[in-house]
């Protein structure tokens, strides 16, 4: 008796759910603009680094820092399409004899689905892919000493290089969105304004070339295969929505 009437209580909340958002599927369009913390980690790539003809092993790897982008999408009945771009920038890190810097940048293409949208708010489920690279720039501050991350081009006492290692990406977030401008026709089914939100997600990478120096690639320097980072951005915007009723 307990277990039929979870399960009543589960179809019924299943229907509820489901009448709602069939009732509630918009057309519209937004963009925004979104920051906030991002990490990225290579165990492999990190180990490398602190090998002692390298940066040396007091090289203390920081992967946290700041993920920034933009974006735009058109809602068709509940269907995100749109795409945008990002970057991510760790601290700079420094040994005694070397400092380096380190970010990456991307550009995507992602489509999603509005699960739930009540007027003034809705959340969706996204994922995408698209293109971008880990950018290393090291400058060598010691007066003596070679840094050996490309061993057969070593950075010289002085001297600062910069490599590029490109990537395919996938990108897979949950979405929260509020417009938080008060609507001027609420009652008839249009909303539109200032709008604010939160995304949490990940970027997968899978690496598509070798390290790049000035556009000439090099094997010498082992590549992280793959990547994985995580990210959490507070969005800033605008957008409007209408019910498909309200559409001539």
């Amino acid at each position: 008796m307990k277990t039929s009437l979870i399960l009543c209580l589960s179809l019924s909340l299943s229907l509820s759910l489901s009448l709602e958002a069939q009732s509630s599927l918009y057309n519209g369009g937004y963009g925004h603009f979104g920051v906030g913390p991002g990490w990225y980690q290579s165990d492999d790539f990190t180990a490398y680094l602190q090998k002692p003809e390298v940066l040396g092993p007091s090289l203390s790897w920081n992967s946290l820092g700041y993920s920034a982008g933009a974006e735009g999408y058109a809602e068709i009945r509940g269907l995100l399409l749109g795409g945008g771009g990002y970057g991510l920038a760790l601290p700079s890190q420094s040994t005694d004899s070397s400092t380096m810097w380190t970010g990456m940048g991307a550009g995507y293409f992602k489509t999603g689905y509005v699960f739930f949208q009540n007027g003034r708010q809705f959340a969706a489920v996204m994922g995408g892919f698209g293109g971008g690279a880990l950018g290393v720039n090291i400058k060598n501050n010691s007066y003596e000493t070679d840094i050996a991350f490309d061993p057969h081009d070593p950075i010289r006492p002085g001297q600062e290089k910069g490599y590029y290692l490109a990537y395919a990406l996938f990108d897979f977030s949950l979405n929260y969105k509020v417009v938080a401008s008060n609507p001027a026709a609420e009652n008839q089914g249009r909303y539109s304004g200032f709008m604010f939100g939160l995304d949490v997600g990940s970027t997968f990478g899978i690496r598509m070339d070798e390290w790049r120096h000035d556009a000439n690639a090099t094997s010498n320097i082992p590549s992280p295969d793959n990547y994985f980072s995580p990210y959490i951005r507070i969005t800033i915007g605008g957008g409007g929505f209408k019910r498909p009723a309200q559409l001539e």
